[in-house]
């Protein structure tokens, strides 16, 4: 019956039939704590009937084994696997004691390792401090015996050992530490190139248990040597990505000559990329070409000013500049025009589910991005002018626009008749946005995104390559935008607004200045002071540089107080709980990503072979 108490959690079943099989199945699926999660569940559903004495302790470990482990988020390793807004699967808080006293008593005789790592790794978290250091060493013992091979890395063999690592600094445990460094050194030494990323999965390891700096030096020249080998060969795309952590690493040596050295290495890679994609059989469209040569001033331009001239670098500069502008053009010749699909909105968390399901996470990211279309500024300044000449109350009376705080925004005086209505046309397209960026976050990106998160895990490093890979992202700001983004897309939209709202305007700024386009004014005593955002988005050539619809989303978005004015609002701390994680705080996180996600992509569908569906891709 409905009222009768559950059964009790019984370490017997581990010792059933039932249990081994569960394991053996997930071995055989991959053995990651996904297959556990999947092959320890169904265990437990069929045990429902047939023996529900191991239902209930099928189903504790089936959810241990659903946690999501976020080696980026040390105090919050474990998240739920799903998010939705009907519910969620098992987060780490709901174990009570009863499950951890449980688990405390069958810990250390668990097997896989991966289940027994986890489970002390939650019991050193959540005990006492008597039992601390025990579980410490189990979890720590058993993360260590997890396979970190050129095939199990990408799977669950890096956040392990990650979180390995973690512990033993958290635990003060300095041999074990030293023993991990020695052992993932030796795995670093017998690595090849034809092993790929697994290079910089042992990489970043080593950089997170911060080896000495003897080896400090191999692994940055190693790095370094590789990424020559792989230019050699033909593979730009990775020579580049070990260029980036030979930077890493050299800038961990204070190597300050070198890093220069990387910098315009790395230009000429991206260089070398946009004349192999001008002409030839490799060719791409300009605007492919044009993307290179950016990425190629970006990297010229982390060179110090007082540095560039001793390096032949200025001229260089200037001539990059040109083939920019160049490519600009010629993109703008071979562009079509086509119409985007009118969104259904009484099926639109539908649709976006849809159409970012069971893809490769790079193109999941691709469509979740242009789920939508930007505001179309002409749209909406027509759509705004016919409602401000129609004959309604609304036009006859004054507006009057209260913050929630309940102080007055804006006012704007009746239109109906009157010859300059530019300010109130003005005010109802930005009114207009603003319920559009409610409606696009509520029914297409949170449902969207829910389903990313069900089929891909995306880590702080994954969003630092996007980042690093973008050439609209300044130089010095790609922590900061990774960090951004990584919080959105774990739902923390608070962080990701505090962070996006200052370097949006940044990044504004440096797009401007790259441009050769003023973002500055002198006062009276010739004092030099940067112009605000709105200021700058309200200049001509933000709009030949952006798009005039992206422009007119940022200031709708950012600087307008009709709109969400998210700029200021967060610069005066104005915003509560509750409105820092808006839909609108959704919609700018969602931007900022289509922003920077889509040089990446470009990039990345360049190195691919295309296909005819490819070709026909209008978001390419």
């Amino acid at each position: 019956m409905d009222d009768d108490p559950p059964a009790a959690l019984n370490p017997d079943a581990l010792a059933d039939r039932a249990w081994d099989e569960a394991l053996a199945a997930a071995v055989a699926a991959g053995g990651d704590y996904h297959d556990y999660w999947t092959a320890i569940g169904s265990a437990a559903k069929a045990a429902r009937e047939s023996a529900p004495e191991l239902e209930r302790t099928f189903a504790l470990f089936a959810s241990i084994a659903s946690l999501m482990l976020q080696p980026d988020k040390p105090a919050e390793p474990y998240t739920p696997a799903i998010v939705m807004s009907t519910g969620r699967t098992m987060a780490e808080e709901d174990l009570g004691q009863e499950e951890l006293v449980f688990l405390g008593s069958v810990v250390s005789t668990l097997e896989p390792p991966k289940l027994r790592a986890r489970v002390g790794d939650i019991l050193w978290r959540r005990s006492e401090r008597e039992s601390r250091y025990r579980f410490g060493v189990i979890a720590l013992d058993a993360f260590l015996l997890v396979d970190l091979t050129p095939d199990s890395w990408a799977g669950d063999g890096e956040d392990c050992w990650a979180r390995a690592i973690e512990i033993a600094y958290r635990s003060n445990a300095k041999e074990k530490l030293s023993q991990i460094c020695q052992h993932l050194l030796t795995l670093f030494d017998e690595a090849t190139v034809n092993d790929g990323y697994y290079f910089m999965a042992l990489a970043t390891l080593l950089f997170r248990s911060r080896v000495p700096e003897a080896d400090t030096h191999k692994v940055a020249d190693r790095l370094h040597a590789l990424s020559s080998e792989l230019e050699e060969s033909g593979d730009l795309w990775r020579a580049r990505d070990f260029l980036l952590e030979a930077e890493r690493w050299y800038r961990k040596l204070g190597a300050r000559d070198t890093i220069l050295d990387i910098h315009v290495r790395e230009a000429d890679l991206w260089q070398r990329e946009a004349a192999m994609a001008s002409s030839g059989e490799a060719a791409r469209p300009a605007f492919v070409v044009a993307t290179y040569l950016e990425s190629a001033l970006k990297a010229l331009l982390k060179v110090p000013r007082a540095q560039r001239g001793p390096r032949g670098l200025d001229p260089r500069i200037e001539v990059i500049r040109w083939e920019i502008r160049d490519a600009h053009a010629a993109a703008v010749q071979q562009m079509v025009a086509f119409d985007s699909p009118v969104i259904d909105l009484t099926k639109a968390a539908q649709q976006a589910r849809a159409r970012v399901k069971e893809l490769d996470v790079i193109t999941a990211l691709k469509n979740f991005v242009t789920l939508a279309p930007y505001a179309s500024d002409a749209e909406s300044r027509q759509q705004a002018t016919a409602a401000v000449n129609e004959p309604r109350i609304l036009n006859l009376v004054s507006r009057v626009v209260y913050t929630p705080d309940a102080r007055v925004a804006a006012r704007s005086t009746p239109t109906l008749g009157e010859e300059n209505q530019n300010e109130r046309i003005w005010h109802v397209m930005v009114s207009e946005f603003s319920e559009r960026a409610t409606r696009i976050a509520h029914g297409v990106i949170l449902p969207a995104l829910s389903q990313l998160h069900v089929d891909h895990g995306l880590s702080l490093r994954d969003f630092k390559n996007i980042a690093q890979s973008s050439a609209v992202v300044p130089a010095d700001r790609e922590g900061l935008f990774a960090l951004a983004l990584f919080h959105g897309f774990n739902r923390d939209f608070t962080s990701a607004l505090y962070i996006l709202a200052p370097q949006m305007e940044n990044l504004v700024r440096q797009v401007l200045k790259s441009a050769r386009v003023s973002t500055s004014t002198f006062d009276a005593d010739n004092l030099e002071t940067e112009n605000s955002l709105n200021a700058l988005l309200e200049r001509p050539e933000a709009a030949e540089i952006f798009g005039p619809d992206l422009v007119f989303e940022l200031r709708a978005l950012y600087c307008e107080q009709v709109g969400p004015n998210l700029r200021n609002q967060v610069a005066h701390g104005l915003l509560d709980d509750d409105e820092s994680a808006s839909s609108h705080a959704v919609y700018a996180w969602w931007q900022a990503l289509r922003l920077v996600y889509m040089p990446y992509w470009n990039q990345y569908r360049a190195e691919a072979v295309p296909t005819d569906e490819d070709r026909d891709d209008p978001d390419q």
